[in-house]
């Protein structure tokens, strides 16, 4: 089914709206705003979500170009830029800038919008050859379905290794924070939310082209949202599956959260 040419109008139309209401909006909270363990894995699940621009978008896209050989570094924006196009040629111990990450999706349950900029810096052993990368991404804009409307951004900080040929899967240990207000349109409230993933040994298949190649790992989540004067703080562990799915667990609570979609 494909999206309405209203639809999409609506969208950049209303995310404005959202945008300079968020702005001018006075401290007073609406009486009776809660924020429940449901409702705090929704938003975990709004920032991991592919089609949401989420956490799964910004790995795939590094790892989907460390698997073809395609990182090209933007030359004259970092020390150390070059010409050179394959990460097999560039230097050891140089960090190079992207400015061109781009994510758009328009579909027929939700349309996004994100902008970016990425670094990575490859680290190399005694022998020249390549170990890690750390790579840092910073990515701003937004996502509206029929359920939520989200303005923010997103900070990811981790180092990749795997990089070896003959290795099955990369591995991600570091950081990734999503910041941003989130209006749940069915009940006429906006948040504006701070979610903090410290993950652990998140594990991206190199072979799984066309299902889930996110098959593995850990994090602890922290999620702070304030509507008004109150402000809800949710602390919960997530656990990556092989299924485009992942337990997470809240206050004892668990939920089971999809991330491709």
């Amino acid at each position: 089914m494909k999206i309405s040419k209203s639809f999409k109008v609506l969208f950049f139309l209303t995310l404005s709206g959202f945008i300079f209401n968020s702005c001018s909006d006075d401290d007073d909270s609406p009486r009776g705003v809660t924020v429940t363990n449901q409702d705090a894995a929704e938003i975990i699940e709004s920032a991991l979500k592919k089609n949401n621009g989420g956490f799964t978008t910004i790995i795939t896209n590094l790892t989907d170009r460390l698997k073809t050989d395609e990182i090209i570094p933007n030359t004259g924006k970092a020390s150390g830029s070059s010409t050179k196009n394959s990460i097999k040629d560039i230097d050891c111990n140089t960090t190079y800038v992207d400015d061109s990450y781009e994510y758009k999706y328009e579909g027929s349950l939700v349309i996004s919008d994100f902008t970016g900029v990425s670094s990575f810096t490859l680290n190399c052993n005694n022998l020249g050859l390549p170990e890690t990368i750390d790579f840092n991404a910073t990515t701003d804009g937004g996502f509206e379905t029929f359920r939520f409307l989200y303005k923010g951004q997103t900070t990811t900080n981790t180092e990749v290794s795997g990089l070896g040929i003959l290795a099955q899967n990369f591995f991600l240990n570091g950081s990734y924070v999503r910041t941003g207000s989130l209006y749940f349109k069915l009940r006429d409230i906006t948040l504006n939310s701070n979610t903090i993933f410290n993950l652990t040994n998140v594990t991206v298949n190199k072979y799984d082209e066309l299902f889930y190649p996110l098959t593995g790992g850990t994090g602890n989540v922290t999620l702070t949202a304030t509507s008004g004067s109150n402000t809800f703080t949710f602390e919960s562990s997530i656990v990556f599956k092989g299924n485009g799915t992942a337990t997470l667990i809240i206050d004892g609570e668990t939920f089971e959260i999809s991330f491709e979609g």
